[in-house]
This record gives structure tokens, C-alpha cells and sequence, in this order.
């Protein structure tokens, strides 16, 4: 019998959660018997798709009239299941999909802007189903008149060691895009957290703003973008971040500031680390937070404290049962192998089905 076969279609190979996501999740696939490949333009991230053992593609798409294009691509591949993250790709894939017959299902990071819902609620009819990656987002789609049995509520994934690595000294790490929005956030952390005085603060990270940073925070060390993240977690002991830079400093042993698009959400803590899940640690989840510096610096005290303590490995261990590559790979293999075969979900109250993430948090 031939192996399940999933391609994803995706707009860019740029370093940054997305494609993190999609590497991971494909390990955890081609563990359990599929092949995964990528179609998608070349990047910077393009050595780590290429490493990770999927088949790489090589396509810009972003326009409907691509649609036969995606087509041929899907057909030639014998693909079971199409995995979508953009709208850019979106309509020239589920085109595709549509006409081959071909399950279809997108994974929203974080809800889609008010301007692209309407452009959004046009491609649902025709999307077999939407993982979404936290109970904001999976809310918000309830809201918007979306059926329950259409969503499947999943979690970011990455490798879990057994143990975290030994660390020395104190070492903060902001990691980001440092483009106007975060790099105004990296210039508020930056100042609250020169006042402690770490051994080391690193920020890992490109944009517009980096060299206006570089000149105001002359002691900080700048790494600029690279696919070489794994260090800095490592040494790492408070890190700034939401999403992915979140869940990686929890997993190497970091405590973590929540703080992303949505502004700072405070120190995640054995207490509300469920609530901070449930809003990807303050990244396109929820109203925004207005600076406050006196909150800022609290929560990074705060957060220091969680590291000091031994907090941070209770933190770590919760997170081990939502976010490994075990727990989210037996959910999606399951989810994807019943969505390849076209099985009705009906019978269930939505596809979340193999583990069911709200009994792993505290009261």
C-alpha cells in the first residue's frame, strides 16, 4: 500500500514560524509513514526545508490564474492532502484542489485580518477543514459563523528533549522581525531589560529598525536573521517572544515574557500558562496591550523569578504535553489520514480528537 502524500503550498521560504511549523510538522508525518513535500519560491529559509527531507518545489504562486498550474502539480505528485497557510496561495489552490477532488485544509497562526475575511469566507465552502493553533483563533472563527465540525484546534509543534540544556550566567534574548512594530517592542524590552543587568541581552533579528537599534543599544549583541536560532535558546534564560520563540525558550529551559503583535501579555507562569497558550503568548490574539515600561519591567522581574525558582521546568513540562512532536504528530496523522480518505467528521464534535489539549492545564 502506498503511503499518504501531503504537499504544502506556501507563499515564501522565509525564516520565521511559518515554515518552522511546516518542517516540524512534516518530521512528525514522514515519522508516521507519509511523504511531504513543499512548493514554495526560494528563501533564505530555503537550506532548511531543503535539510528536513521534504521535496522542495520550486513555484511562486499567487494569483487564481495559477490554478492549472497547482493542478498538474498536485495531480503529478498523487497528492492525498494540500495544505494551504495564505491567501495569496489559497485561491489558486483550492481552485485546484476543487477540480481534482482533492481534500484542501488551511492552518491559521492567527485570525485572518478584518480586510481578508470577506476574500476568506468566499475559499470556506471549499476548504475541507481549518486547523487553528489556539482557543482565540478557534473562537473567533465560531464568531464569524464558522461550523465547529470545519475547525480542528491544534498547537505550534517542535522537538522536546528530555532535558533542557545546562545553562551559565543570565542571558535575555529578544527574538524578532524588526520591522516597525516589533522593533518598537524590541527598543521597550531593550530598556527595561538593560536595568537589570544580564551577563548578555541578544536580540536575533532583520528588518528596518535594526540599525537604529544597533546604534541606541551599543552593548547589546544583534545577530540579525538566521536559520541558526538553536544556540540562543539554549543559552537563553528570560527570553521576550511570543508564537514559536515562546514555545522553543520554554523547551530549552527559558523563562518567557509573553509579548507579540498583541503587546505584552506579562511572565508566563505555572498559573496562567493556559491562558497564555490560549492566546499564543500575545502574538494576533486579542485586543492590543498599550506599552506600560513599570509593567514591563514587573513582568521581567516576575519572569525572573519563574527561572530562579525552578518554575520554569513545571512550565516546561505542561508545555512538553501540548507542543511535542509526539502530541501534535499523533493528532494531525490521525486528522490527516481521515481527512485524505474524505471520512466525515460529523460524528464528532470537531476534529480535535486524539488529544484533547484543554486537560493539560492547571486549574
Amino acid at each position: 500500500m502506498a503511503p499518504p502524500r501531503m504537499l504544502f503550498v506556501n507563499r515564501d521560504s522565509e525564516i520565521g514560524g511559518g515554515v518552522t511549523y511546516m518542517i516540524h510538522v512534516a518530521s512528525a508525518l514522514m515519522a508516521r509513514g507519509w511523504e511531504v513535500d513543499m512548493l514554495a519560491p526560494r528563501g533564505p529559509a530555503l537550506p532548511r526545508l531543503q535539510g528536513s527531507g521534504m521535496k522542495w518545489i520550486n513555484g511562486r504562486i499567487f494569483h487564481p490564474i495559477q490554478a492549472g498550474k497547482v493542478a498538474k502539480i498536485i495531480e503529478r505528485g498523487g497528492y492525498d492532502v494540500v495544505s494551504i497557510t495564505a491567501y495569496t496561495v489559497a485561491r489558486a489552490t483550492v481552485l485546484a484542489c476543487k477540480k481534482l477532488g482533492v481534500p484542501v485544509y488551511n492552518t491559521m497562526h492567527g485570525p485572518a485580518p478584518e480586510k481578508r475575511h470577506e476574500e476568506w469566507g468566499r475559499l470556506y465552502p471549499d476548504l475541507d477543514s481549518i486547523v487553528v493553533l489556539n482557543e482565540f483563533i478557534y473562537q473567533h472563527y465560531l464568531d464569524h459563523g464558522l461550523k465547529e465540525s470545519k475547525l480542528c484546534l491544534s498547537r505550534i509543534i517542535t522537538p522536546w528533549r528530555a532535558e533542557p540544556p545546562q545553562k551559565k550566567g543570565s542571558s535575555f534574548l529578544y527574538c524578532s522581525r524588526l520591522s516597525k512594530t516589533k522593533g518598537t517592542q524590541c527598543r521597550q524590552f531593550l530598556q527595561a531589560a538593560l536595568k537589570f543587568k544580564p551577563d548578555e541581552i541578544v536580540v536575533v533579528g532583520d528588518g528596518s529598525m535594526r540599525k537604529e537599534l544597533t546604534r541606541e543599544f551599543p552593548s547589546v549583541h544583534f545577530v540579525g536573521a538566521t536559520n541558526e536560532t538553536q544556540q540562543y535558546f539554549d543559552r537563553a534564560t528570560l527570553t521576550a517572544g511570543a508564537g514559536y520563540v515562546a514555545v522553543e525558550s520554554i523547551e530549552a529551559g527559558a523563562a518567557v515574557v509573553g509579548m507579540g503583535f498583541s503587546g505584552c501579555l506579562g511572565a508566563v507562569t505555572e498559573r496562567d500558562y493556559g491562558w497564555m497558550v490560549s492566546r499564543n503568548f500575545g502574538d494576533h490574539a486579542g485586543p492590543k496591550r498599550a506599552h506600560d515600561p513599570a509593567q514591563l519591567e514587573h513582568d521581567i522581574e516576575r519572569a525572573m523569578a519563574v527561572y530562579q525558582s525552578g518554575e520554569a521546568k513545571e512550565v516546561r513540562q505542561l508545555a512538553g504535553y501540548e507542543f511535542s512532536l509526539d502530541a501534535v504528530g499523533n493528532q494531525l496523522d490521525g486528522f490527516l489520514r481521515r481527512l485524505a480518505k474524505k471520512e466525515s467528521f460529523s460524528d464528532l464534535s470537531h476534529p480535535r480528537y486524539t488529544n484533547d489539549f484543554s486537560q493539560v492545564r492547571p486549574s
